[in-house]
């Protein structure tokens, strides 16, 4: 459901930022936000790993305690909490 709706989300933001005139720094921080939006979408379903059915690179399955490829299983810094830090450290100096 999460992924559907990281999708969902993505779409929408693409459409609206075709849709309607905002200035420069809105625009930005809409572009940023389907960037973001889209690392965890593709976090989420492991890079379409399980779509495609690939094993797992060694870089991955050596560190990764799910045997995925993604980051956020690897440790605590590179899980939710990095995501959620450095998409304030971005918004924060697209404020100032």
């Amino acid at each position: 459901m999460q992924s559907i709706l990281l999708f969902l989300s993505i779409l929408l933001l693409l459409k609206i930022i075709k849709k309607f005139e905002f200035d420069k720094l809105i625009k930005t921080f809409i572009f940023l936000k389907i960037l973001a939006l889209t690392y965890f979408l593709g976090e989420e379903i492991s890079w379409g790993q399980h779509f495609f059915n690939w094993q797992t690179p060694t870089l991955f399955s050596d560190y990764n305690n799910q045997n995925e490829t993604n980051l956020h299983n690897i440790s605590n810094l590179l899980g939710n909490k990095f995501e959620i830090y450095l998409f304030c450290l971005l918004s924060l100096f697209l404020a100032s």
